[in-house]
């Protein structure tokens, strides 16, 4: 009922799954989990207080599992935080690798014919589109005062 992750899981990201109840396969998933988000390329869009409550999520976890052999010797609602805990980790992953995604566009300049290959993940996509809205607004504002 706890914590085990597929082999179709694990080649599409390092989510928690609920489906064993055994303490070793947390630790190896956990393990796991932990490297991907210290390498920094799968979830490099996860920020600093995102990965720092991903791993409080972990650690919350790994002390609940610890005592015991078998998750259904856990009250209900530990269980139930437990289930929270996992709820978050695998969104908060789920949204940093969707926002680590690279894409790549080729560009021209003005007047050549030279195209150049551009790369960007999806969250600097965002920052930037939003940087360059913000300021298009300030420039129309600075126009409509003059």
């Amino acid at each position: 009922m706890l914590f085990c992750l597929t082999g179709v899981s694990v080649a599409q990201s390092e989510t928690i799954d609920n489906q064993t109840i055994n303490k070793v396969d947390f630790s190896a998933q956990r393990q796991r989990i932990e490297q991907a988000i210290s390498k920094g390329v799968r979830y490099a869009e996860l920020s600093k207080p995102d990965r720092a409550n991903v791993l409080q999520a972990l650690d919350r976890i790994g002390v609940k599992l610890a005592g015991v052999t078998d998750a259904a010797q856990l009250p209900a609602d530990q269980l139930e935080s437990i289930k929270a805990d996992q709820s978050y980790v695998n969104e908060a992953l789920a949204e940093a690798e969707r926002m680590s995604t690279l894409r790549c566009e080729n560009r021209g300049a003005l007047g050549s014919n030279i195209r150049s290959r551009h790369c960007e993940t999806a969250g600097a996509l965002r920052r930037r589109l939003r940087e360059e809205s913000s300021t298009g607004l300030t420039r129309l504002d600075v126009l409509r005062t003059q």
